[in-house]
């Protein structure tokens, strides 16, 4: 007889849940990226035997989600017309697969588990009619047994075993199924199989004892407590997901609004979320849930079972929550997104026009998800518990409907019984730590795969490749020893065939390849090549501070006779920076934002040396001085941010020498500083260095700076060391042809006009005379500044009022032509990189911002917002830092395609998939980074991608700030010839910020001179180049390092 279908708000609410998460399933498909990004979570064996664990509870919970009222048979005599009637008790699915089991048995009261009788004795009339106290049988529980007495344990043994055999048959065919996948496939199948075997083996022994015995016991009313359990998962499932459905879009939106919009709108949802905490959360949900039982009991026609009636409860109770509960989330969110908003990938956003909306759901969204997963899993459990607490107040879920809560409530009085009544509260906490426990490890598998930065290296995936040229003798000779004898008491540091893997996702390759070298005292060693040939992965090797997803794999780092890599974690610690200091690539992400620079460099001098306290203090104030920070006094208790990116460096050198260790290693030192701070730096090194006979490991693609410093040079290229040879000779006769081509790639004044690598040889990059270079003609003007003005608050007070300004860019005027190069150079901190941003309209809208910029005659400082994103197509930015500036949970290609879908909707799919595909390959990129994410590659690299980034939407003006001070000079030709050639195709205009003068001599027409934001000197290049009038554009010449070949 077919049964009356009856869909529950939860019901509609879960299944609705369902397919939002197969739609998603259908989008992952669809997706290259999202489907590679899935398959990581596929791969992690945690998150997959979790998997398994959920997928069972959710089936649970969605078979109990189906309700319907059993038909009742008609009665005798009833006439074949008579209307049908349905039962009044609502049941699900999985009531129905339950029916003649112990779980739908009840017995009277308590019994325990596996009992065949009650838990409390009765008064019992004997055979001889004797009223005596037993303990009386159970209806269900045992009652097949005779005599029970001698019969249980027999009885339960057998129906165990035969559970335990039904659960092997299962196991040993799911084994048989997915035996073969385990051996061919990068999945965990063996992990999963093993779960599912396990869980089969417990599923199968535990229906084999309910067909005669309550498993878990009864309750005081006597109901089968793993049917209790079994029942309260459909609850916690509907409490955790509703609620958090109710929750997330409220937290999302105002939490990341609010830190993203600042001002009003802050202010606003500050007060909100203020004014709901300051209620107390038990007496607001009170009153709505009593309010809902009001409506409920007045419209008691509308829920005409008990089991409506509870539903509707518990589906407002899940609201209540959700809608009352965002503001704890909504606080976190905000405080994340003050901080990704100030970073220059979201800058970069703002550049192409992109709206703001747009701008939180695809670069701050996923990059708070790792906080909203956090706190959805914790709150998952706290929400069970909270329900406890309300069900006991009595404005919980209805007591006729089974949840954890009210099983942990009942508990209460139990535990306190003699005899314990424990197994209500075992059942629940068991359930619910299985249910939360697989939530939490599933989440943190996700939570991972979305990082790009949190791969693993596994070793037992791969069979590692026999490097060429190197024999396995010596790799298992070098790695069987632990110390190598010293043969050159002068020696520091050695490395012997050192290979560093990268566990990519399909197979393991190598950063570094058998590489050996050796630094003595006192000198300094550079190790120079192309960006992503290991270099940097050879300082962090040395340091034990490799991402994550590499790993030594052979060869030995002996410091001092000592091989690091045997050392424990702990020794290591005394190690770095007290025996190896390092100064990293990217000062911006090196120093801590919310700690004072002094307190960081006082950091490693209590750490390593005996000095404290105000001792400490004076030392950290002396290195402030000695690497060049104005007043060191008055700042050091400054704060990272209030540095410009030079100052950040110097800041970065000072901790590195601060417990003055034997070996610097210096990863990149001078590429944010200015050409007169770059000499003071690192004639400020060779200092240090004779005082202590500290030897330097620099790491660099500056060839200048390495011939004006360097004992001993190492060219390294893919991950190998191709030419190893003392300064002198290297740069007399470099033998390597790799080498040579590294001289011909170094931009000059000579060379202008001229394309710099020899993979720009068939390019229309054509050789053109100074004098045909000077006889250019005239172009009209594309961009027009002037008394530019940006000016800072400074503010004070209690209140905060304004007291002034910090003047840091007065009265700037030029004028860009079409196909014209302007540099703008000078020292760090003298605003060039605040003019820029003034150009693109990205400066905080809290500062002044005065003059004007007009850009074909159309102002871009008084432009609206319409007006704006149009003339964002004819404008475009290369940031500074290529670390901050890419986001770092885009693939490449869709950060490409972001501006171009931005600014370029009339063009197809396919025409913007292959304008990024053209500009991959233009920029010197392979041709899988598309797929990759920005922290697989390295700093010259990610400003590659940055550049392509910018000329993906054909702009007429580029402004380029320090555009190649990360690349090697290789890399930099390609980047430079490219600029020329697309200068030369569209007749683009570049604003050119940089230190390099070797890059302003070779690109720029015109060059300013900009200090303390003002420009003091502009003119053509041969002017300011070959006859400077001001003093401090002859002190910058001055201290510019060149390069001389015999």
């Amino acid at each position: 007889m077919m049964p009356k279908i009856v869909l529950l708000w939860t019901d509609l609410a879960l299944f609705a849940l369902v397919l939002l998460v197969g739609f998603y399933a259908w989008r992952v498909s669809r997706s290259r990226t999202l489907k590679s990004t899935w398959m990581r979570v596929a791969r992690s064996a945690p998150a997959m035997c979790s998997g398994v664990v959920l997928s069972f509870f959710v089936v649970i919970g969605l078979v109990d989600s189906l309700h319907y009222q059993p038909r009742l048979p008609p009665l005798k005599g009833a006439a074949p017309d008579a209307p049908i009637v349905y039962a009044p008790k609502l049941v699900s699915l999985l009531d129905g697969f339950l029916v003649d089991t112990a779980f739908v048995q009840p017995e009277k009261t308590y019994s325990r588990p596996l009992a065949f009788q009650q838990f409390t004795k009765e008064s019992l009339f004997n055979a001889k009619g004797e009223a005596v106290r037993e303990f009386p049988r159970l209806k269900f529980g045992g009652s097949h047994l005779s005599e029970p007495e001698t019969q249980w344990l027999a009885d339960v043994w057998k129906r165990a075993l035969g559970g335990l055999a039904a659960g092997a048959i299962v196991a040993g065919v799911l084994a048989g199924l997915l035996w073969r996948k385990a051996k061919d496939s990068v999945l965990p199948w063996r992990a999963m199989l093993t779960t599912m075997v396990l869980m089969s083996l417990v599923l199968g022994a535990i229906i084999g004892l309910s067909s005669g015995y309550h498993v878990l016991g009864t309750d005081g009313t006597g109901n089968d407590v793993l049917w209790q359990a079994l029942k309260s998962v459909r609850t916690a499932w509907v409490i955790g997901s509703l609620t958090t459905v109710a929750m997330l879009p409220l937290a999302l939106l105002l939490g990341i609004s609010s830190g993203y919009f600042k001002g009003w709108i802050d202010d606003v949802i500050q007060y909100i979320y203020s004014t709901l905490t300051s209620i107390p959360g038990v007496l607001l949900i009170a009153a709505c849930v009593l309010m809902m039982q009001v409506f409920i009991d007045t419209h008691a026609t509308s829920f005409p079972t008990a089991a409506q009636r509870a539903d509707i409860r518990l589906f407002t109770l899940c609201m209540i929550l959700g809608l009352t509960g965002w503001s704890g989330l909504c606080r976190l969110l905000r405080a994340e997104s003050l901080k990704l908003r100030e970073l220059e990938y979201v800058q970069a956003a703002k550049a192409f026009g992109i709206s703001h909306w747009r701008i939180m759901l695809r670069h701050l969204l996923p990059n708070v998800m790792h906080i909203v997963l956090i706190t959805v899993v914790l709150e998952f459990s706290s929400l069970v518990l909270y329900e406890a607490v309300l069900s006991y107040l009595g404005i919980g879920v209805d007591p006729t409907m089974n949840s954890f809560g009210s099983m942990i409530e009942k508990s209460r009085l139990e535990m306190s019984r003699d005899p314990m009544i424990w197994w209500s509260l075992f059942s629940a906490f068991t359930f619910m730590l299985a249910l939360v426990l697989s939530a939490n490890l599933f989440s943190d598998g996700v939570r991972d795969a979305f990082d790009p930065k949190s791969r693993l290296f596994r070793p037992r995936r791969f069979i590692k490749p026999v490097l060429a040229g190197v024999s396995e003798a010596t790799l298992a000779t070098s790695s069987a020893k632990s110390i190598w004898p010293n043969p050159d008491a002068t020696s520091l540091l050695e490395l012997k065939a050192l290979e560093i893997g990268i566990d990519a996702d399909d197979e393991l390759r190598y950063a570094v390849k058998a590489l050996a070298l050796t630094v003595k005292r006192g000198e300094t060693f550079a190790l120079v090549g192309e960006s992503g040939s290991g270099k940097s992965m050879t300082a962090f090797a040395l340091m034990r501070l490799l991402p994550d997803a590499l790993k030594v794999t052979a060869g030995q780092i002996v410091l001092d006779g000592q091989d690091l890599n045997q050392l424990s974690e702990a020794q290591m610690r005394s190690v770095r920076g007290g025996r190896i200091g390092m100064i990293f690539q990217e000062p911006a992400t090196s120093l801590n934002p919310v700690m004072r620079i002094g307190d960081q460099i006082i950091e490693p001098i209590e750490h390593h040396t005996s000095l404290r306290g105000k001792k400490a203090r004076a030392r950290a104030l002396q290195w402030l001085d000695r690497v060049g920070i104005p007043d060191a006094a008055k700042r050091i208790d400054d704060y990272p941010f209030q540095f410009s990116g030079g100052q950040k460096q110097r800041i970065m050198i000072a901790i590195a020498l601060a417990a003055e260790p034997t070996l610097l290693v210096a990863d990149e030192p001078t590429t944010a500083l200015d050409v007169t701070v770059q000499a003071q730096v690192l004639a400020l090194i060779a200092e240090i260095q004779r005082e202590l006979g500290m030897a330097v490991l620099l790491i660099t693609h500056d060839l200048a700076v390495v011939k004006g410093v360097a004992d001993t040079v190492a060219l390294m290229r893919h991950g190998e060391i191709v030419e190893t040879a003392p300064a002198d000779e290297f740069f007399a006769s470099p033998k390597h042809p790799y080498a040579r081509e590294l001289f011909d790639a170094i931009p000059t004044y000579s060379k202008r006009g001229k394309p710099l690598s020899r993979l720009s040889g068939n390019s229309s990059n054509q050789t053109l005379s100074g004098s045909e270079l000077d006889r250019q003609p005239v172009q009209d003007i594309v961009l027009s500044v002037q008394d530019l003005q940006v000016h800072y608050r400074l503010r004070a007070g209690f209140l905060q009022r304004t007291v002034g300004w910090t003047k840091v860019v007065q009265e700037v005027s030029f004028d860009l032509r079409k196909a014209e190069t302007l540099a703008v150079v000078g020292g760090s901190g003298c605003g060039k990189t605040t003019v820029a941003k003034a150009l693109l309209r990205l400066i905080d809208p809290s500062a002044y911002v005065g003059g004007d910029v007009k850009l074909h005659d159309q102002s871009i400082t008084l432009a609206n917002r319409s007006q704006l994103a149009a003339l964002r197509q004819k404008i475009q930015i290369v940031f500074q830092d290529p670390y901050a500036s890419l986001d770092p949970r885009m693939r490449v290609t869709e950060i490409l395609m972001e501006g171009i879908e931005a600014l370029r909707p009339e063009w197809s799919v396919s025409q913007r998939q292959l304008r990024v595909d053209y500009l991959l390959a233009r920029v010197g990129l392979p041709e899988d980074a598309g797929m990759r994410f920005s922290h697989e590659f390295s700093g010259g690299q990610r400003q590659r991608i940055a550049i392509a980034r910018a000329l993906a939407v054909e702009p007429e003006v580029l402004v380029l700030d320090e555009p190649t001070s990360a690349l090697d000079v290789s890399v930099q030709a390609q980047i430079l010839d490219l600029l020329k050639d697309l200068q030369r195709e569209t007749g683009m205009a570049y604003i050119l910020i940089t230190h390099n003068f070797g890059v302003v001599e070779y690109m720029a027409d015109r060059v300013a001179v900009m200090d303390a934001g003002r420009l003091v000197e502009v003119g053509s290049a041969d002017e300011v180049l070959h006859h400077a009038k001001h003093e401090l554009t002859r002190t910058l010449l001055a201290a510019v390092p060149r390069l001389s070949f015999a």
